[in-house]
């Protein structure tokens, strides 16, 4: 796959040097998907993509430069899953505001499950080295709010007049702090696992807005 500069790598002028880039990154990809981020090494990156040492040096930081690598791939995985439509939540076809809820939070499972092995590990490391994804962070939370505030202005008539902004900066802050636990924690290392899948927890989560929304209009 193609993939873009991201802050905190050196820019690939030349087509060869992208090439390297690109290996670099899809064996940092493959190697997550097998072990933990902690049991990677420059050596062992080096021997998966088939390149040297210095040239993982000279095309990312050398400062932390697994880290750099780390929160590059993260980005890329997220800007492709963002882009493919099927990854999206189908709310047009959706009943009512309940159901709408529910597919938003089933998307956000699916995305999960599928990109865990690195959204993980770059949240975690994100926090040693913040400027590797400037505003990045800022951009997802502004995608969100403004992805809630366009849907519950298609269902205005559940909020019996409230503010539709605030509304939508809460059920969005709702939906962040439920996922944000199993991105810090797997669910053999959590206390509180729900021990719910995919289906019941997006029904939970929808069922949990709705309280709120409720609660609201009386």
């Amino acid at each position: 796959m193609s993939l873009m500069v991201e802050k905190g790598a050196k820019k690939a002028v030349q087509k060869r040097s992208q090439i390297t880039r690109d290996k670099i990154m899809q064996a940092m990809d493959e190697l997550l998907q097998v072990e933990s981020f902690e049991a990677i090494n420059i050596a062992k990156l080096s021997a998966k993509a088939g390149v040297s040492a210095a040239s993982i040096y000279q095309r990312f930081e050398n400062k932390d430069a697994l880290i750099s690598i780390l929160i590059a791939l993260y980005i890329e995985k997220v800007r492709v899953w963002n882009e493919v439509a099927q990854n999206l939540p189908d709310v047009q076809s959706a009943e009512n505001l309940r159901e709408v809820l529910q597919r938003i939070a089933l998307a956000a499972w699916r995305q999960f499950d599928a990109l865990s092995y690195v959204m993980r590990p770059a949240y975690l490391y994100s926090r040693l080295r913040p400027e590797l994804l400037g505003g990045h962070w800022q951009a997802q939370e502004k995608r969100a709010l403004h992805g809630f505030e366009a849907m519950l202005s298609q269902w205005a008539g559940e909020l019996a007049g409230r503010n539709i902004t605030q509304v939508a900066a809460m059920v969005s802050y709702f939906y962040n702090m439920m996922f944000l636990g199993k991105l810090l924690h797997n669910d053999a290392q959590s206390s509180w696992n729900l021990g719910l899948g995919a289906e019941e927890f997006s029904k939970d989560l929808a069922d949990f807005v709705m309280g709120y929304l409720a609660e609201g209009r009386r």
